[in-house]
């Protein structure tokens, strides 16, 4: 005798009962489309606030969670889809959610609230330990007086050239120091990743003096800007200050690199925004030092006074050389690939200021030349180790239009790292003899910090034109350079201009500048550069716009039909549109990331 089940039983009560209970059956399947209707829609209402928080705040862990509700999304509209909001389907959904409508409500955002606190949590709570309250400003200081400050005083140095008291709650949250090093060329390029933290309730000026390898200077300044990076326009000291503190009064995003003294520089960024970070880059340019014609050594650059907490960073160290390389300290790892020699370790800020990489080259150096960049002329630079008075090695260049008696390297990545050390030493001799003019439009044209430059990253173009500034990546020089640095030789200096091209012979163009590629093919003897990271930030830029107006436009048709149809179209319509709207809102953000990522990599180097 076959036993029947309670729910069996229940329905052919209601069999028996006739059409009264079976009416009321249907009822209780409408009440259960229309809860899990209400429920789709407050789930995805939350995951679109979430993916609006995130476009100001684009950090890794806010993109992962917006992936995270974007795949719930997908399955959940598998699932309506497949169920078909039948009574069997409605039921499978209704035991996922508690009994109510407000505690399904509360439940969602409960689950995603304690997600998210958990992925933060731990890194806002060691925050938190390592720093003390601070009353917040609605405004921040603009005063540039010097007055006493404390924790709960507005900073008095906004905007200064004094690098002041710590302030409590910023801090150096990640460093990363990636680069290459040339044993042909004796130089190397270095990029040190910077990003700040700031848990205090109103934004902060970040300060430091930074120490540069030996012969070294700043060649490159990227500051994040909205996720986007912004490179800096390179232009006379008084200038790119005087543009800085415009911008520092208007609360928005600027970087002002700075040099106080040969071999150090300073730098400064305003703002970091409260209970948030800022994300900058340095790259530096330098000399290998001779210890012998076989043996170099590489300083780390390093910073020696701020206004933020360093204690316990880590300073991540990827350095790739052509020749053999190693650190003077413990727990490096060095790997040999082909002809590559691959360095890699864990700097601790304690550590940072001694820290020396040695490269070992198989002959000894004698003589090295390349091709001179930013030259209106075909011109030469030649470098030498010549022996000091005190038996020392030093490395020399010398610009020349005679082609050199060794084999000349065209590539722009070691062009363009010798041509600036070139340029660096004949700005140098330049304020040396007072001719700060002529200083000035060196470190213009090869974009580089000197005494008589500096570098300043603004938020928008109509800012650098406001301030007279630009990112001329194409200014050149003569190959006359003048030997007795007067005022009269300024003249030679096509600051501003764009290349001369002459010539007519068909070849390759070695490009100018950072991040670049050459050109086959073009009818001149002249320079054209084309710069790699900027198309591609340029492309990335133009593909995020054009996606976040197509998926607007998605989202648009699908949530204005979800309010029309039966429960399974609206809740069909409503996933859809809300997945469309997300990727729209964080499309741009993502690929800002990805790309950000790229570039720390040292990927486009």
């Amino acid at each position: 005798m076959n036993t029947l089940h309670k729910e069996q039983l229940e329905k052919l009560e209601r069999m028996l009962d006739g059409p009264a209970s079976q009416a009321a059956d249907q009822n209780n399947n409408s009440g259960a489309k229309d809860n899990s209707l209400l429920y789709i829609r407050m789930l995805s209402l939350t995951a679109i606030g979430f993916a609006a928080f995130t476009v100001f705040y684009s950090q890794g862990y806010n993109l992962l969670v917006c992936a995270t509700l974007l795949m719930t999304l997908g399955v959940l509209y598998m699932v309506v889809k497949r169920k078909e909001l039948r009574i069997r389907g409605m039921s499978g959904l209704k035991a996922w959610l508690p009994e109510g409508n407000t505690f399904k409500i509360l439940g969602t955002l409960a689950v995603f609230g304690v997600g998210y606190v958990a992925a933060i949590a731990p890194q806002e709570i060691e925050k938190l330990k390592n720093s003390t309250p601070q009353l917040s400003n609605s405004l921040p200081n603009l005063s540039f007086s010097h007055t006493n400050s404390d924790a709960f005083a507005p900073d008095a140095h906004l905007g200064t050239t004094e690098v002041g008291p710590k302030i409590s709650g910023l801090s150096l949250e990640k460093s990363l120091i990636t680069g290459h090093v040339d044993a042909n060329s004796l130089t190397s390029a270095l990029y040190w990743n910077i990003t700040f933290n700031n848990t205090n309730g109103s934004p902060q000026e970040a300060r430091a003096r930074l120490v540069l390898p030996e012969g070294a200077t700043v060649s490159r300044a990227t500051l994040w800007v909205n996720g986007v990076a912004q490179e800096a326009a390179f232009d006379a000291t008084s200038k790119v200050q005087s543009a800085y503190q415009w911008i520092v009064q208007r609360g928005r995003d600027p970087l002002l690199i700075t040099q106080t003294e040969e071999g150090e520089v300073f730098v400064q960024a305003y703002p970091v925004p409260a209970h948030g970070t800022m994300q900058l880059r340095i790259g530096i340019t330098a000399p290998l030092q001779a210890q012998s014609r076989t043996d170099f050594e590489l300083m780390a650059p390093h910073i020696v006074s701020s206004n933020f907490e360093l204690k316990d960073l880590v300073s991540a160290v990827k350095l790739e050389s052509n020749a053999k390389i190693d650190s003077n300290l413990d727990g490096e790892k060095v790997k040999d690939r082909r002809a590559k020699s691959i360095l890699t370790m864990d700097l601790k800020s304690s550590d940072q200021e001694n820290a020396k990489f040695a490269i070992h080259r198989a002959r000894p150096f004698e003589l090295f030349a390349t091709r001179a960049t930013h030259s209106a002329e075909r011109s030469f630079i030649v470098e030498r180790l010549i022996e000091t008075n005190s038996g020392n090695l030093e490395l020399t260049t010398e610009k020349t239009q005679a082609l050199p008696t060794v084999q000349v390297a065209y590539d722009f990545p070691t062009a363009s790292r010798v041509s600036t050390l070139w340029a660096m030493q004949e700005a140098q001799k330049c304020v040396d003899n007072g001719d700060t003019v002529t200083a000035g439009q060196l470190g213009a044209a090869y974009r580089i910090v000197t005494a008589a430059t500096g570098a300043t990253v603004l938020e928008s173009q109509s800012d650098y034109d406001h301030n007279g500034l630009d990112r001329n990546f194409y200014r050149v020089v003569s190959a006359n350079t003048a030997q007795n640095y007067t005022g009269s030789q300024t003249q030679q200096f096509a600051a501003g201009s764009a290349p001369a091209l002459q010539g007519a012979t068909n070849g390759t163009i070695g490009p100018q500048g950072a991040d670049a590629t050459s050109i086959m093919g073009v009818n001149s003897a002249g320079t054209v550069r084309v710069n790699n990271l900027a198309n591609a930030e340029w492309l990335v830029n133009q593909m995020g716009l054009c996606l976040t107006w197509f998926f607007l436009g998605v989202a648009a048709i699908f949530l204005g039909k979800s309010f029309t149809g039966n429960a399974l179209s609206k809740s069909k319509n409503t996933i859809a549109g809300a997945s469309a709207l997300m990727i729209a809102l964080t499309v741009t953000c993502t690929l800002s990331w990805l790309i950000s990522s790229l570039r720390d990599a040292n990927f486009f180097s």
